[in-house]
């Protein structure tokens, strides 16, 4: 939590298991709120994340 630029490279190309998708989750969400700023890039479109 504590890196001033979080950067998550190629989400979604693998899937994860729900546990791990809470924790990224959380990760972001607990970035968001402390105003830190996050990186994410993917190749698929927004619609295929889910």
């Amino acid at each position: 939590m504590h890196p001033h630029v979080l950067v998550i490279d190629e989400l979604g190309y693998q899937s994860y298991a729900a546990d791990a998708a809470n924790v990224l989750f959380r990760v972001v969400s607990i970035r968001h709120l402390k105003r830190r700023s996050t990186i994410v890039t993917t190749n698929k479109p927004l619609a295929a994340l889910g």
